[in-house]
């Protein structure tokens, strides 16, 4: 039956909460908090059995966490994990023998069956650790294993004087065995803990998380074996917090996305983590004069052992220095090659960049003394025949080919200009700059170009060559691409260099991409080559809408001694005279002939770059 319409708007709907957020925790965090409130209630719960479960509890949880890691990211190398989880299951088969000596039958559990499990867990972890280091690194690094050895000589002396004699001094039969088998163990892991840190690549989470667990795992260890023997450790001491963390971030690590790289090939950075090597390396000889003094206040006698130990860590750390001398002289002879191999990559640009040039001057040398010679020729034909021919005015396919005449000799100077300035050579960069800036204000268009002077001296003429193909290819850039209203060119100079900077008020660019390059033109990358090839550097700066600015600087250059980086270039400036509106580089030549210079680079120099 329907409801009427007055009952059916007196009927409010339920109110429904409504969450501004939601929160979306990733797996491992979620874990890790549970795990941090799991904790807390261990140390609210009154009752020994209440604490063991929730202390078996995590252990398991670490196992079942490591194997949902594993079937969720499927990391490449799955034996670390694999034994990592065996290592665990070795302590919570050792937590479970525990709690039963201890809850049920009400006996000492140590020691007994629980000890067997427990040291099984290390040397699993151990092996865990070998193989993540040996899959990062992909070779043998003596120098971090040296390191690692030098470390655990010292800790070994020292936790023999802390934690082995007071272990073993009133004790005799398995439970000085299992007494003395534990700090030994601590040492293995310390070692091959030290081993994964100073290696080289990537601290990951996952990676973090592990050494976090171990290194809980050592501290725990530690304060057990020194507050054991004096009777100080009981259930749910502070103690326990070192093993139940240690549970919680292995799980962690294994649930983290990261899990996949902890195990992958690390790229070998040189001298990456020298200053960490150098830390552990003088903490370790540290560690004898330490253990002497803790066995002075402690009034225990073990200096055998500490004179062993400590002369073990001096013995690998001379090693040590010769192995880091040899590693030395290896890299000053890779860097001595690599240095051979950049200067010659430098010779080899610079000499394809002289010959483009060289070969840029020879045809621009070709189309003046040749076909623009011819076009004027032909040119000055038409004149004639318009002087002797008067009716020849009104003629409109005769005024057609005047005109197409005029618009070749025209575009052959274009292109002679766009090979080779004739005044870079005879009035130097600002005024090659400063025609080039007018032939492109000349095209449809073209935004406004300003060129600013600060140049008191001229470059030398590789130098010079360098700056403005740099200036042509930036200048050009701009106009087609950045949709600028303004370019402006600035030549500057300092004591140290000149400078040149080509500035418009565009739409800017990414910085860290190269732009796009129109056949024939340089491109960024090539841009910044030739800077470098004479010694300076290229820069680019850019803000999105606001426009681009490109700098060049290239230090002073003698002219005696630029053949150094640019062989082949010795032409001095040319004098220039007037020919018909053009400038003569002929310099008394018959139209068609090669300068003596030119020769002289085409047959041999010129070749050879």
């Amino acid at each position: 039956m329907a409801l009427p319409e007055e009952a059916v708007q007196g009927v409010q709907a339920p109110v429904v909460p409504h969450f501004p957020f939601r929160v979306h925790l990733p797996i491992w965090v979620m874990y890790l908090l549970l795990g941090g409130l799991a904790i807390i209630a261990y140390y609210l719960v009154p009752s020994n059995l209440g604490k063991a479960l929730l202390y078996d509890g995590l252990n398991l949880s670490s196992v079942v966490a490591i194997g949902t890691g594993l079937r969720w990211q499927r990391p490449r190398h799955r034996l670390p994990w694999a034994l990592m989880a065996a290592g665990m299951v070795m302590s919570l088969a050792g937590n479970i023998t525990w709690d039963v000596y201890e809850l049920v039958l009400h006996q000492e559990p140590f020691p007994s069956f629980a000890d067997v499990f427990y040291l099984a867990q290390y040397p699993l972890l151990a092996a865990a650790l070998l193989l993540m280091v040996r899959s990062r690194t992909g070779r043998g690094d003596p120098a971090a294993l040296l390191d690692a050895l030098i470390v655990a000589s010292g800790a070994a002396a020292l936790m023999w004087v802390l934690l082995v004699v007071p272990a073993t001094r009133e004790t005799g039969g398995l439970e000085q065995v299992f007494a003395g088998a534990y700090p030994l163990m601590d040492v293995v892991l310390l070692g091959t803990m030290v081993r994964l840190v100073v290696g080289p690549g990537r601290r990951s989470t996952s990676y973090v998380l592990i050494l976090t667990s171990l290194s809980f795992l050592f501290a725990a260890d530690v304060a057990f074996g020194v507050m054991a023997p004096l009777g100080l450790y009981e259930t749910g001491s502070i103690v326990d917090v070192g093993w139940l963390v240690s549970f919680i971030a292995l799980g962690a690590a294994a649930l983290h996305p990261s899990v996949s790289a902890v195990a992958e090939r690390q790229p070998s950075r040189v001298g990456q983590s020298r200053g960490r090597r150098l830390v552990l390396v003088v903490s370790a000889a540290l560690l004898g004069p330490g253990a002497l003094v803790i066995q002075h206040f402690l009034g225990r006698s073990s200096l055998l052992v500490i004179l062993v130990g400590s002369g073990t860590v001096m013995v690998l750390v001379l090693v040590r220095i010769a192995e880091q001398q040899r590693t030395d002289s290896e890299l000053r002879q890779a860097l001595q090659s690599l240095s051979d191999l950049n200067r010659q990559r430098e010779a080899l640009l610079a000499r394809l960049v002289n010959a483009q040039e060289e070969e840029r001057r020879l045809i621009a040398y070709d189309i003046h003394d040749d076909s623009i010679q011819k076009m004027i020729a032909a040119r000055m034909h038409l004149d004639i025949m318009r002087r002797y021919h008067p009716g020849l005015d009104s003629n409109e396919d005769f005024a057609k080919l005047t005109e197409s005449v005029q618009r070749s000799i025209s575009s052959l100077r274009h292109l002679m200009f766009e090979l080779r300035p004739y005044t870079l050579d005879s009035a130097g960069l600002a005024h090659a700059v400063g025609l080039y800036l007018d032939e492109q204000g000349k095209l449809p268009g073209s935004p406004a170009l300003r060129l600013e002077n600060r140049m008191k001296t001229e470059p030398p003429e590789d130098v010079r060559v360098v700056l403005y193909r740099i200036t042509q290819e930036a200048v050009t850039n701009a106009r087609k691409h950045a949709r600028a209203d303004l370019i402006r060119v600035v030549l500057d100079e300092d004591e140290r260099g000149h400078t040149v900077q080509v500035i418009d008020n565009g739409n800017g660019l990414d910085a860290g991409q190269s732009s796009e390059s129109a056949p024939g033109h340089l491109g960024l990358t090539a841009m910044r080559e030739r800077a470098e090839m004479a010694g300076g550097w290229l820069g680019l700066e850019s803000v999105p809408g606001e426009g681009t600015t490109v700098t060049v600087w290239v230090p002073r250059w003698d002219t005696q001694s630029s053949g150094q980086w640019a062989p082949g270039h010795d032409h001095p400036p040319r004098a220039a005279s007037m020919v018909d509106g053009e400038q003569d580089w002929s310099q008394g030549r018959q139209p068609g002939t090669m300068p003596a210079e030119s020769q002289r680079a085409a047959g041999g120099q010129g070749a050879s770059g």
